[in-house]
Formats: C-alpha cells, sequence, structure tokens
C-alpha cells in the first residue's frame, strides 16, 4: 500500500508516462501500470495504456479511493 501513497504525489494535472509516474512513485513500471490502471477504473484520469491525462481534483478522488481501501486520513 505504501507504494499507492507515493503515487499520489504523481497525480499532478496533464500527462504523465508510466515510466515517470513509476519515478515519482518510487515503484516499478510494471506496478506504476497496475495503479494507472486502477485509477482509471475508478474514474479517475484517462489512461490510454502508456499516458495517464489527470484533471483538477483527481488527487482528492484518489485520496478518497485510499480512504475507502482503509489508509488512514494521517498517512494520506
Amino acid at each position: 500500500m505504501n507504494s499507492w501513497l507515493n503515487g499520489i504525489d504523481a497525480i499532478i494535472p496533464g500527462g504523465i508516462s508510466v515510466e515517470d509516474f513509476a519515478i515519482v512513485s518510487k515503484t516499478d513500471k510494471a506496478t506504476a501500470r497496475k495503479m494507472l490502471q486502477e485509477l482509471g477504473a475508478n474514474d479517475i484520469g484517462r489512461f490510454d495504456g502508456k499516458t495517464m491525462e489527470f484533471e483538477d481534483g483527481d488527487k482528492l478522488l484518489a485520496a478518497i479511493v485510499l480512504l475507502n481501501k482503509g489508509i488512514l486520513v494521517d498517512e494520506i
């Protein structure tokens, strides 16, 4: 779950590649791809398989998903 917390920092408006998301979230590309796919499945950003397009408010939506997964507010 720690990689999910690191992934919050990579959620910025605009496009980010899987490789760059992996770097910012301090994880490998396979995990970053899975994270981006799950974010997209939760209607957070638009993932085309290579690049994720985030909008304003997506970071807040991701935080809500993490809360629903049981992560404490002070950890987010």
